[in-house]
């Protein structure tokens, strides 16, 4: 339903927001069920949109929330393929190590925003388990440290 109000009336926000929502709950219950494609289509429509809608209002935070949300479900599907056993070892670690440099290009990209600049997003990226997959990166710890000293 989504999908054609937002084909039909592209320029109403709320339904390319709820359109992204869709797609990043959809990316979850594909997580959940280590479906790993479908997963990660569902992930990259939503940032799609969502990167979209931040670009055109970037007062609006909310979209910014919801591309950080994406990259968490990113980060979580780094972890399902590092332990995904229907895949060969060398599968494994490609996809997690794919799918974890894309979670760091993304919280890169939102750092660049300023996303970070609050005390509650800041603690997202301190603390959130969801990014449990990337904490221990040199690039993570790399944005980490960018971030604090940006915020002292």
């Amino acid at each position: 339903v989504y999908e054609r109000l937002a084909l039909v009336s592209p320029t109403v926000v709320s339904y390319q927001s709820e359109l992204a929502i869709c797609y990043t709950n959809i990316g979850s219950l594909h997580l959940e069920s280590a479906n790993l494609d479908e997963a990660l289509f569902a992930y990259d429509r939503a940032l799609e949109i969502n990167e979209r809608l931040a670009l055109v209002n970037p007062a609006v935070i909310r979209f910014q929330q919801d591309i950080y949300n994406a990259a968490c479900g990113i980060s979580l599907a780094s972890l399902v393929a590092a332990n995904d056993a229907t895949l060969t070892e060398s599968e494994r670690t490609e996809r997690a190590e794919r799918y974890a440099a894309r979670v760091i290009e993304i919280l890169n990209r939102l750092s660049e925003q300023d996303f970070f600049s609050t005390a509650e997003h800041l603690r997202f990226l301190k603390e959130d388990s969801d990014l449990d997959a990337v904490r221990d990166r040199e690039d993570f710890k790399a944005l980490l440290r960018k971030v604090l000293n940006g915020n002292q």
